[in-house]
């Protein structure tokens, strides 16, 4: 019986090619690349697009349903209450990510503006999520505007933790589904957000 004999420059990169593939860690990440998560999130990005939909856990004690869209410029805004109130501007997020976990925010909404600095990480493995598969990022300096109004990155007020679904050199997505703020008699949100920024 013949020994078949595979070079080792063809183990060698077998090997490689298996053991970067199985690192990747969102969803819609690429199935091959030689830079790592924090390489590939650092430095700035627009929102081109995304969605926010704000429903109510107990609508029996509650008013209203929110929900929030951006088509790359404009933005609309709907309040589903008794009087289904509608309103849409122009709007823009701009988000700065440092490597060493720094990070700035820069939001238009209309007339208004709010910009603020904090920091980011990595979420660690957590049950079902692997590691640096979600990103905490906190406000810690407000220089403009205030965390009170509705901000579509800033869930908890001044702090959030996305999946990320998806993150390339130019492309990043995140999203959040939750409920930030159910109170143990039920009342609160049901939080669903998709967020699609480009380099």
């Amino acid at each position: 019986m013949k020994a078949i004999i595979i070079p080792g420059w063809l183990v060698l990169l077998l090997s490689s090619v298996l053991l970067i593939s199985s690192c990747r860690k969102g969803e819609n990440d690429p199935a091959f690349t030689l830079l790592g998560r924090k390489a590939r999130i650092k430095g700035d990005w627009k929102l081109t697009e995304g969605k926010v939909e704000i429903t109510y856990a107990n609508p029996e004690k509650d008013d209203f349903d929110t929900y929030f869209s951006f088509d790359g410029s404009n933005f609309t805004l709907k309040y589903m209450d008794s009087t289904q109130t509608s309103f849409s501007g122009t709007y823009s997020l701009k988000l700065s990510f440092i490597k060493e976990g720094e990070f700035s925010m820069d939001e238009s909404l209309g007339a208004s503006r709010f910009m603020a600095r904090g920091d980011w990480q990595f979420v660690l493995k957590s049950g079902e999520y692997k590691n640096k598969e979600r990103i905490e990022i906190r406000t810690d300096e407000v220089s403009v505007g205030s965390t009170y109004y509705f901000h579509p990155l800033l869930i908890e007020r001044n702090r959030a933790v996305f999946n990320i679904r998806e993150l390339r050199k130019n492309r990043l997505v995140l999203t959040y589904v939750g409920q930030p703020f159910l109170s143990e008699d039920g009342t609160g949100v049901n939080y669903l957000c998709e967020l699609i920024f480009d380099r």
